[in-house]
């Protein structure tokens, strides 16, 4: 993850980080960022060169932004999503999802993973069990929908930020 906190100066002062940082405000109105791999400076040409990142979502305080202190403590909470997910505990990653994105709407992340709790909700509970759709019962097939509608939502808000999925190498 990279968090880049807008200065005073035309540059963006950035941590590189595989633990969130929290940015810190100097009186002198100078943002720093302590993260535990590597803290610099670079423009914003650099970030725009070697990450995917469109104008609509720059525009749409996706990246290169000043965050709010609630909104970088929604960032600095996002991880928790990887691990719920990860512990299979998906309905409580579609509620942690929520409070982030209350916190920070434009957090495309967070949404990403919102939408994948749903769709592992969906894998576990309607395709593991019934591989044809004609298997599916009467009674889960409107909770099956509600999963797709709500991972297919998840999706389109992050992409109507401008996130797009990144290409695979």
């Amino acid at each position: 993850m990279i968090v880049v906190v807008r200065s005073a100066r035309p540059i963006r002062f950035f941590v590189s980080i595989v633990m969130p940082s929290v940015p810190i405000v100097r009186p002198h109105g100078m943002t720093i960022c302590f993260g535990s791999i590597a803290i610099g400076y670079t423009r914003d040409a650099w970030y725009r060169q070697k990450l995917e990142m469109t104008d609509e979502a720059i525009r749409n305080g996706v990246y290169l932004k000043m965050l709010s202190q609630r909104e970088a403590l929604s960032i600095v909470a996002t991880p928790i999503l990887d691990t719920l997910i990860a512990s299979g505990r998906y309905e409580d990653a579609v509620a942690v999802a929520d409070v982030l994105i209350e916190a920070y709407p434009a957090n495309a992340y967070t949404l990403v993973k919102k939408g994948t709790a749903y769709y592992r909700l969906l894998d576990a509970n309607i395709i593991q069990k019934y591989p044809k759709q004609s298997d599916i019962p009467a009674d889960r097939i409107a909770y099956a929908n509600e999963l797709y509608k709500a991972n297919r939502e998840a999706f389109a808000k992050a992409e109507a930020l401008g996130w797009r999925e990144p290409k695979l190498n």
